[in-house]
């Protein structure tokens, strides 16, 4: 009886030492996992602080050309700065549910419900703002048209507008989709962490 006693709370301390192995496991890859997520947030932020400065530098160098270079219309200019300086704005306000800090010290469910809204606010500044480009190109092609000052100055602008325009709308959506997919690689590691 004895024997089987000693025995069982053999048996009993190599199971604790096991889960204690265990968990000191399930730490290490936690801290592993939180490292990775923190690397791909890190990554989304840095192409929010590129996109931000961008916008920036587009407000600046859109005033410079459109009021002293080539001068617009001034109801063209001011719809031009002020849907810059909503991008911007838009892209603060959304730049505050993602931080690497609170992915590698906060709640993982919290930082996974915050990652998903900033990127269904993303999808939806897409999806709102290719068409506003769109009618804004629109209107940028009809003031070229009647304050270009001659034919010939007129077609080089619309040719360097198309060209400048496909090559960053390929540069732009490519950035997008890289950051998306680093959205998304960080939720679905904090459902494996979360879940498993």
């Amino acid at each position: 009886m004895e024997n089987n006693r000693e025995g069982f709370e053999d048996i009993q301390c190599q199971i604790d030492l096991l889960k204690k192995k265990l968990d000191k496991e399930k730490i290490i890859n936690e801290r592993l996992m939180r490292k990775a997520m923190s690397s791909r947030v890190n990554s989304v932020e840095r192409y929010l602080w590129r996109v931000l400065s961008l916008g920036v530098v587009a407000m600046v160098l859109m005033a410079l050309d459109f009021i002293v270079l080539f001068p617009l219309s001034l109801p063209f200019v001011l719809a031009t700065e002020l849907g810059l300086l909503c991008c911007i704005v838009f892209i603060c306000i959304n730049k505050r549910l993602v931080s690497s800090d609170n992915i590698m010290s906060g709640n993982l469910i919290e930082a996974s419900m915050r990652l998903a809204r900033f990127k269904k606010r993303e999808i939806r500044y897409i999806c709102v703002s290719i068409p506003l480009s769109v009618l804004w190109i629109t209107w940028l092609v009809f003031e070229i048209r009647v304050y270009a000052p001659d034919e010939e100055s007129m077609y080089s602008m619309l040719s360097g507008i198309t060209i400048g325009g496909i090559i960053g709308f390929c540069i732009g959506i490519n950035m997008f989709r890289k950051m998306l997919r680093n959205v998304n690689d960080v939720l679905s590691q904090i459902e494996e962490l979360t879940c498993g």
